[in-house]
């Protein structure tokens, strides 16, 4: 089940969610956020609760979104607005990287 709120694209909720809950300032664009931090490395069992996990969903579209744990992230697009999204087969098939920023 996902749940959504429309409005937002995936690296602008995420600099939104970075200054409010962390006081952080992310880059603007998804290509310029997946430089910043460090890269986890290892399977998702590394991942921690605000990683910023990145996806290619083609050879021109990256997309951006935040681990909120149990399997689950946080991200948005301009059609579909703020989704909380399982970390499923469809994502996996698409997934680049995560970066630990905080």
């Amino acid at each position: 089940m996902e749940e959504q709120q429309k409005g937002v694209d995936c690296s602008a909720l995420m600099q939104h969610l970075y200054k409010e809950q962390f006081d952080v300032e992310l880059p603007r664009t998804t290509l310029t956020q997946v430089q910043i931090g460090e890269q986890v490395v290892g399977n998702r069992e590394n991942w921690k609760v605000g990683d910023l996990i990145f996806f290619k969903m083609n050879s021109r579209i990256k997309h951006v979104g935040v681990y909120i744990g149990n399997n689950k992230f946080v991200h948005a697009g301009r059609t579909t607005g703020v989704t909380i999204s399982e970390y499923d087969s469809y994502w996996a098939k698409r997934f680049w990287q995560t970066r630990r920023v905080i």
